[in-house]
């Protein structure tokens, strides 16, 4: 789970530094960031730990050491990446393409990755799957749902909205489904160990 805790943080941290626009929480988290004077991840990790709270009460069985570790961690990795890299991105809008487009990658395959391994979920997550279990859909349509909630948000907040929040948006979603699919018989491996 620690490598994808890492690899999530620097997904995120590129989606917000090629400035195109974050996913739909993110950009949300940066409009509530710039109304209140705060870093992206510091805002990212007062909404986990809220969340975190909040599943104590709804579902606490979806609660383990990784969501702690990420509710707590993730905010921080977020902001500490976004300071290395941010003289990286220069104003070309093709490397902001391939920085977005690498960053909605890392994120797909980090969560895909450590979903499924059953160690707790990011309090974002519990979230989408107790959505999911709700509507009785996949995790990806949950996330497209959430999203668009999130976004409304964003549009409110004034949060950074752009090319890539749509693509996060219509992205993300799809390919931790597939992913998730890709990883199943190495997550029935670990399971068998």
């Amino acid at each position: 789970m620690l490598p994808a805790l890492l690899v999530l943080a620097l997904g995120i941290s590129l989606t917000v530094l090629s400035s195109l626009g974050s996913d739909c929480l993110t950009s949300f988290q940066q409009g509530i960031g710039r109304i209140i004077g705060a870093q992206v991840g510091t805002v990212m990790m007062t909404f986990n730990i809220a969340i975190l709270i909040a599943f104590v009460f709804i579902d606490k069985k979806l609660i383990g050491l990784g969501s702690i570790l990420i509710g707590f961690c993730l905010g921080p990795l977020v902001n500490m990446y976004s300071s290395m890299f941010a003289g990286f991105v220069t104003d070309s809008i093709i490397v902001k393409i391939i920085v977005d487009i690498i960053g909605i990658l890392l994120v797909s395959v980090s969560l895909s990755w450590y979903i499924p391994l059953s160690v707790g979920l990011q309090p974002l997550d519990m979230l989408k799957q107790w959505f999911a279990s709700k509507i009785g859909k996949t995790y990806g349509t949950a996330t497209y749902i959430l999203s668009g909630v999130f976004l409304a948000g964003a549009f409110i907040t004034r949060g950074d909205i752009g090319i890539g929040t749509i693509l996060n948006l219509l992205f993300v979603g799809k390919l931790c489904d597939i992913f998730m699919a890709k990883f199943k018989p190495w997550h029935d491996k670990i399971r068998a160990l």
